[in-house]
């Protein structure tokens, strides 16, 4: 579309930059549903017994799954948010009444996966049991990001 091409043009110069982004200022970013779809799909992808899917694979997916779907509620909320990976602090950004922000008080083991699951400078190798551990968590915060969403009346 026209708006997606000024984007574009407004931003291309800028697509190699580190921390740069590109993004329309308007559809699925501002969509709940599309972030909660995201997340969806990551968290198949991680819970997929993929032929080549390795741990590291699987431990991003899932911490990506899990920081898209706590987003789905800040855009529902209209919380604006940082380019953070910490799914730490971006729950702490969630307003008052939203259950899941209680049930998980700790998702730092979900956060370590945004780096140290792609660079090989970080200290620690994800196993197929940081992996099952990743996906299990994500799954069960999803879940219940899902079923807040729902009672405060978005339909996904």
């Amino acid at each position: 579309s026209r708006n997606e091409a000024i984007s574009w043009d407004r931003c291309s110069g800028r697509r190699f930059e580190k921390g740069a982004y590109c993004m329309p200022d308007d559809g699925p970013a501002t969509d709940p549903a599309e972030w909660l779809r995201y997340a969806a799909e990551d968290l198949d992808a991680a819970e997929r017994d993929l032929a080549g899917l390795l741990p590291r694979h699987r431990c991003f997916f899932g911490q990506q799954a899990a920081e898209k779907a706590i987003k789905a509620v800040l855009v529902f909320e209209n919380v604006s948010f940082p380019k953070w990976h910490d799914v730490d602090a971006l729950r702490d950004l969630v307003p008052d009444g939203w259950p899941f922000v209680g049930e998980f008080p700790q998702l730092g083991v979900l956060t370590i996966w945004a780096v140290a699951s792609r660079y090989l400078d970080t200290p620690l190798r994800p196993t197929e049991e940081h992996a099952a551990e990743a996906v299990a968590l994500a799954r069960r915060l999803y879940d219940a990001i899902q079923r807040d969403l729902r009672t405060h009346g978005l339909d996904v």
